[in-house]
């Protein structure tokens, strides 16, 4: 008969370190984010001893302040919610970027430098030898990064004495397609020959690349495209 051997009960075992909880309440879905989630990551491993509350559901991002008893929170203001949280949690907080809402006064930001953006794309499309620039913005008015981007490049080339030109014209693209193409197809068409164009980011950069194909413009031989994000798809 076989001997029955009973299981030894599971014992966790004490460490001296005290881990840190730490909510990440950022979008794995948006590259951006993304890689701040994967650079948090790698500091943990290298540095912190924290254990990371990370959901990619949109609905389960942020915890249930009554029951998680947490450190810290790493967060994207971008809904009330977030906001809610942060008050309601009273642990230090950090804002990647200003989000579309305003971000509390007490939580400091780590932001994006949108005027270095656009310096480094103008001087780029310089040192290439292209000598008429031209920038593609956001879809959205709430896009607070555009701006900043626009005008840093639009000034570097002003000052290198390059041809300017802004397309400006705010659609919503998913609900049609068609007519935001082809009002973009005709501004890239009255570009002059090899012009460097800024997109917003690399989103709006997909549209400009299609928008040249139906003007009849080679990429990059007559419109450089140039997006943000280092967005992989």
């Amino acid at each position: 008969m076989a001997a029955v051997v009973k299981p030894e009960p599971i014992r966790l075992r004490s460490s001296a370190r005290a881990d840190r909880q730490v909510a990440v309440i950022l979008d794995p879905s948006n590259m951006y984010q993304r890689r701040i989630i994967r650079g948090i990551a790698e500091y943990v491993q290298q540095h912190a001893h924290w254990r990371l509350f990370i959901e990619p559901a949109t609905a389960d991002m942020v915890p249930d302040p009554r029951t998680w008893r947490g450190d810290g929170v790493i967060a994207y203001f971008g809904e009330r919610r977030t906001e809610e949280f942060v008050a309601k949690s009273r642990v230090p907080a950090v804002s990647i970027e200003r989000g579309l809402r305003a971000t509390p006064r007490q939580v400091p930001v780590v932001a994006t430098d949108n005027e270095a953006i656009g310096r480094l794309a103008a001087a780029h499309f310089l040192a290439n030898g292209l000598s008429h620039l031209a920038y593609c913005g956001a879809t959205v008015p709430s896009a607070y990064w555009c701006e900043p981007r626009a005008a840093a490049f639009a000034a570097a080339a002003h000052e290198a004495g390059a041809t300017f030109s802004r397309f400006g014209q705010r659609q919503r693209i998913a609900r049609d397609w068609p007519a935001a193409l082809a009002a973009l197809a005709e501004w890239i068409a009255a570009l002059p020959p090899q012009t460097g164009v800024l997109a917003v980011n690399d989103a709006r950069a997909r549209h400009v690349v299609e928008a040249c194909g139906l003007a009849g413009r080679r990429v990059p031989d007559d419109v450089a495209v140039l997006g943000v994000d280092n967005d992989e798809l």
